[in-house]
């Protein structure tokens, strides 16, 4: 019996092709397998984002992009200029805390991902408001360079020699404060918490000080932040300064926190109404209470005491200094009468300046004290734009709380404008 060969059978082409592609498909599985079970995956800057959606990917359904918390739409690309925070993904809309994302040379890798996950990528402002504010201004040397202003005369400008931003040593804080003078057209408007603000200065330890100027609510309605004689630009509009109304111990603003029937209530009270948040960007810093009498004394022999504070503003010469002793740190405090000084007011003026609005209200800062009447008086800025000093127990005026911002506040958007403020988030 024979036994016959094995024939070989030919082969079509076109079963070749078919195993080729069946192959070819088996491949692409086991490495699409293989590199799932790595659960990474990196996603570049070149990744098409359309609705801030990226697509379209394997298991990563959609990806949101999100800038200081504000959802971002129709976005091209991850934000160079930003700062990566951090990403929260979801698998079937439930938080899994063991998706991690990585952010590197401008590229996002995504770990431990599985399938039906959406994430959301989180970036933050990386430019200072501090630094914005300062570079819009020409940056610190230019703006040390104007040297001193005029303040022999009010400043009913928002440029040049008495108006914009200026510099001056920060005698209390160390450094160099950067502070605003001029009208109400200087780009120093703040949406915070809430509420309208007026920066007052960057002080030397890069706070950003800023005055109350009315609710956000007011500047949606309007289109614009309050103004001059707006009407509702004071927080309280009628206030005394403290109840002790005949004694020299109304001027220590510390003295008695629990006074209700002082300005400090209404600033602690609104300052304790904000959010956790707001108040976080809020630093706790020291305020200037200057009640000094070194030149006239302020013992119980002087029948009128006169305060440091009113001769400096009365020789034309304020200063950011205060003596230890008069500084309390606080989360909001008042404006001072030198502040007042500086932002271009002066005593007797009766041109607008940035800080004028439709009320008189309360400064932090004493003028005298006529001992035997049991008088005294208190600094104030008066409607016509002036500074003035007010009997602080005949006078009922307005309160407009001022804080600080921390340092390390961002820039968000906006050009301090009336129309476009910056806006800080809370």
């Amino acid at each position: 019996m024979k036994i016959k060969p094995f024939k070989k059978e030919k082969i079509s082409n076109k079963k070749k092709i078919t195993m080729i592609i069946v192959g070819s498909i088996a491949i692409v599985i086991l490495f699409m397998v293989i590199y799932q079970s790595f659960s990474v995956y990196n996603l570049k800057l070149s990744e098409t984002i359309i609705d801030a959606k990226v697509g379209p990917l394997s298991d990563i359904k959609t990806m949101a992009i999100f800038i200081d918390d504000v959802h971002q739409t129709g976005m091209n690309d991850f934000p160079t200029d930003k700062k990566f925070d951090r990403v929260r993904c979801y698998e079937n809309g439930v938080w899994n805390q063991n998706i991690t994302g990585v952010w590197e040379s401008n590229s996002l890798t995504i770990n431990n991902f599985t399938k039906n996950t959406d994430c959301n990528v989180y970036f933050i402002s990386s430019i200072l408001l501090r630094d914005k504010i300062l570079e819009a201004h020409g940056g610190i040397t230019t703006i040390a360079a104007k040297g001193r202003p005029n303040f022999n005369t009010v400043s009913t400008t928002t440029s040049g020699a008495n108006g914009g931003m200026f510099a001056e040593p920060d005698g209390m804080m160390g450094g160099t404060s950067y502070y605003f003078r001029g009208t109400h057209g200087l780009n120093n408007n703040v949406i915070f918490a809430g509420y309208q603000w007026k920066i007052i200065r960057i002080d030397g330890a890069g706070n950003i000080r800023m005055i109350y100027n009315g609710t956000e609510a007011m500047f949606n309605e309007l289109g614009t932040v309050n103004g001059n004689m707006a009407e509702y630009d004071a927080l309280y509009s009628s206030s005394q300064f403290c109840s002790s109304t005949n004694s020299i111990d109304c001027f220590d603003y510390d003295k008695d926190p629990d006074d209700w029937f002082s300005v400090r209530a209404y600033v602690d009270e609104m300052y304790n109404d904000l959010s956790t948040t707001a108040r976080s960007r809020i630093v706790t810093t020291a305020y200037c209470n200057d009640r000094s009498c070194d030149l006239t004394g302020c013992g119980t022999a002087q029948t009128v005491v006169t305060y440091n504070a009113f001769l400096r503003i009365g020789d034309r010469n304020p200063s950011f200094g205060c003596h230890p002793t008069y500084r309390i740190n606080l989360g909001a405090g008042l404006i001072t009468a030198d502040e007042v000084a500086f932002a271009g007011a002066v005593v007797g003026g009766g041109s607008p300046v940035y800080l004028t609005i439709a009320y008189d209200y309360w400064s932090m800062t004493p003028a005298t004290f006529m001992k035997n009447f049991s008088v005294p008086f208190n600094f104030g800025v008066n409607y016509r734009g002036s500074l003035e000093a007010d009997f602080v127990g005949g006078s009922s005026i307005g309160v407009r709380p001022v804080l600080s911002l921390r340092p390390d506040t961002l820039f968000f958007s906006g050009t301090g404008s009336a129309s476009n403020p910056y806006i800080v988030l809370d």
